[in-house]
Parts: structure tokens; sequence; C-alpha cells
């Protein structure tokens, strides 16, 4: 019954993820629908799986771990075509913290770069800022050169609260030192931004 009932809340409902969702958490045989949806995740029709990997992604990422080489290697080869459980993956690799799939999250950002593909390009990035910002330090560094004000403080903060900030000063430290003014001189923007947005998702646990 539990099949039936994801394959309609997936199809039909205008919010998926968050009618999918419910449903695994308020289930009485809550196994049994993790186990279909994790069904979904691998054998499912593109829909199904991109919203049930979402709902992993989220609520419980270490049910995907054993997948992941799987999925990595089929994004790769796929990319041309299928694009669509690109996001949850790397939303998974983040929140397990993965630093294996560096290597991984590098080639998607650069195919992302070369394809103009914005929001794998932004999501890539970021699980990088996560887990080795030394691999993206020069894309790091041509932000604060190139980025607007709005963009050099979101980016900064997102930094600060991924690494922290003995991390955040050394690679400050990196920088040239015009740079390292810009980034001073945005220092209020940015601590404002980090409390104000990105520590309000750390409350609500996301």
């Amino acid at each position: 019954m539990s099949k039936e009932h994801l394959s309609e809340l997936i199809h039909k409902s205008d919010e998926a993820v968050y009618d999918v969702s419910a449903f695994l958490n308020e289930a009485d045989n809550r196994d049994v629908v993790l186990k279909d949806v994790l069904n979904l995740c691998m054998n499912g029709t593109p829909k199904e799986r991109f919203i049930c990997l979402t709902v992993l992604a989220n609520e419980q990422p270490e049910l995907l771990k054993e997948k992941l080489p799987f999925l990595t290697s089929e994004i790769l080869h796929t990319l041309d075509s299928n694009q669509r459980i690109t996001l949850p993956v790397l939303s998974t690799i983040m929140n397990l913290k993965l630093v294996e799939y560096v290597q991984f999250c590098s080639k998607l950002l650069e195919y992302a770069k070369e394809n103009d593909l914005p929001q794998i390009k932004s999501m890539a990035f970021r699980v990088l800022i996560s887990l080795d910002w030394k691999s993206v330090q020069d894309s790091l560094q041509q932000v604060i050169e190139q980025g607007n004000e709005r963009k050099v403080v979101d980016t900064m903060a997102y930094f600060r609260l991924k690494n922290g900030d003995v991390e955040f000063e050394s690679f400050l430290s990196s920088l040239p030192e015009e740079l390292q003014q810009k980034v001073s001189n945005l220092d209020i923007a940015i601590s404002g931004r980090l409390e104000t947005h990105y520590m309000q998702y750390v409350m609500r646990g996301r």
C-alpha cells in the first residue's frame, strides 16, 4: 500500500517533497515506507528518484551512503541527459561530510561552469567550501575580486559557517593585501549575514 500512496503523493502533490517526508515520518510501518522510498531513489522514474533522494538527503542521508558510488558514477556518465538527481546527491555528500567525494564535486563544478548550469555550479561550489575549501581557493578569491558586495558577503558568511573563524583567518591570510582589506571592510555585514541567516538554519537543525 505504501508504494501506491508514495507514487500518488509524488505525481499529484504540489509539494511532493514535504508530503513524502510527512508520510514517512508519520507512518506506523516506517521501516517499510523507508525501504520503498529507498527503492524509488534507485529504480523510480526521474521525478520519483529526485523527490525521494531529496527527502532522504534531508531526513536520513546515511541511508544513501552505500548507494553513492553508483549514484555519482551514474551522474558523471549521464550529465548531458540526466541532471535531476545531482542536487540531492550533492546535499547528501555535504550533510555526511564525505571528503572522499571532493574530486567528484570538482568535476561537477567544472562541468557546470562550462555548460552554464547555475544551480549545480552553486551547489557544487558550496559543497567544496564545506568539505575542502582549499580545492576552490582560486574560485573563492575570484568571488572577492569580481563579485558584488552581496555575493562576497554571502560567500564569506557561508565559509565561516562551514569552516569556523580559524580557517576563515587562514584563508584571508592567503589573499593579496587589497583583497584582505576588501573583506575586512565587509566584516560587520558578513557577521550579520552569518547570524541572521545561516545560524537560523543551524538552529532549525538544517
